[in-house]
């Protein structure tokens, strides 16, 4: 397993799991890795499947896609923003006021606050300038900091000058967003609304047979149809991708798990226990790190959004420049196993065969691969990585035989 350095580095051990309100860890502590880099570390045997670590709804900062409108009102009688400015700061800048004001307002929280980094300089999106973003040769690692960049300066427009907090205390809350928040499909509501509305019914039932307003069959009738609307009513919601409903998450606890790109799954909404859940990908031993997936991320994405990047990848890509002399490869997006076919069908008519165009191919990945390994600066681990990928391809290809 490629194990990833987490460089966003937080504050004292002295927290413990238990100490967050809710959070249900009772085989994890936190830890250093064999790396130095804090984690979640087993202190037993864990299966695969069983719970890692669970977080209550109730402990977590959340926005959903129902609330992208209005914004709260404990939110706005505090001046922290009015409507127009909730809706234009997009759902990173309103997960942000929340952590904002839970910050200043959640002493239960207070610890897992605490463990938080002070600040996020590693962070391309907060440390590089526009000089340093003209100089970065590699596009597609430049777009999304670019896109990133302006998302951020779209919800500072939004919400400053504001008289609850500073610019330098909303970037703040801008990075721990972005780095330690996971989305997912939204449900309607939590379970106890939903329970609370059959109980109704049930009540409803009963009084219409004790009133003497009908048979019991109707009164049967009445309660399992809103029963059974009523609870499967979430289910559809979420399975409904037409309604693109997300909620964006910041559960304490779940974020201290660093990520490995091997690793199938991460933090999920449970409905039935209303929690924020992990489950273990493979068997852990004690003493091993536990991991969640971050996203089937490239290392361009990953260092962008989270300030590292992962060895070995196995979501890793690479993109040829636009300029490159190999014009079938000019742009082209490759991964370890292969290229698309849209290359592949350009390398063979420019080559005029399948084996001159699998030579041609596999020799531009090999000398782009050596370029790359030779990289220097701030981008130099990126390039190396990007190598690897370059090098693994340059072999399946040497090895197809049949076709490109």
């Amino acid at each position: 397993m490629a194990i990833v350095l987490l460089f966003i580095a937080c504050t004292a051990h002295a927290l413990s799991l238990s100490s967050l309100q809710g959070v249900d860890a009772p085989k994890l502590k936190i830890g250093d890795n064999a790396q130095g880099v804090r984690g979640l570390i087993a202190t037993d045997a864990i299966k695969q499947g069983e719970q890692l670590i669970a977080a209550p709804r109730a402990s977590a900062l959340e926005t959903t896609s129902l609330e992208a409108k209005n914004a709260p009102r404990s939110l706005k009688r505090e001046g922290y923003c009015d409507d127009a400015a909730w809706q234009q700061a997009g759902w990173q800048g309103r997960l942000a006021l929340r952590l904002l004001k839970a910050r200043k307002d959640e002493a239960d929280l207070s610890g897992w606050f605490a463990a938080l980094p002070a600040s996020y300089d590693e962070l391309p999106v907060v440390s590089w300038t526009d000089a340093d973003l003209n100089d970065c040769a590699y596009a597609p690692l430049r777009e999304v900091i670019e896109e990133q960049k302006k998302r951020w300066k779209k919800a500072e427009d939004a919400l400053l000058p504001s008289s609850s907090f500073t610019q330098k205390d909303l970037r703040w809350a801008l990075a721990t967003v972005l780095t330690r928040s996971f989305s997912g499909p939204l449900e309607a509501s939590s379970p106890t609304p939903r329970l609370a509305t059959v109980g109704v019914a049930a009540w409803l039932a009963g009084g219409y047979v004790v009133g003497g307003y009908g048979p019991w069959e109707t009164a049967l009738q009445g309660f399992l149809a809103v029963a059974l609307a009523t609870l499967l009513s979430d289910y559809f919601v979420a399975k409904n991708d037409d309604l693109n409903l997300e909620r964006h998450v910041l559960a304490p606890g779940v974020d201290f798990l660093n990520h490995a790109g091997v690793v199938e799954g991460g933090a999920s909404y449970e409905y039935f226990g209303d929690q924020f859940a992990v489950r273990a990908h493979d068997d852990l031993r004690q003493g091993d790190e536990a991991f969640a997936s971050y996203g089937a991320k490239s290392n361009a994405l990953l260092l962008a959004n989270y300030g590292f990047v992962e060895a070995d990848n196995p979501h890793d890509d690479y993109f040829f420049p636009a300029q490159y002399p190999f014009p079938p490869l000019r742009g082209a997006r490759v991964t370890r196993t292969g290229f698309d076919e849209t290359v592949a069908k350009a390398a063979v008519s420019f080559s005029g065969s399948q084996d001159a165009a699998r030579e041609n191919l596999a020799k531009a990945c090999r000398s782009q691969a050596a370029a790359l390994e030779n990289a220097e600066g701030p981008l130099a681990e990126l390039s190396r990585e990007h190598a690897k990928v370059l090098s693994a391809l340059a072999t399946a290809t040497e090895a197809s035989g049949g076709g490109v």
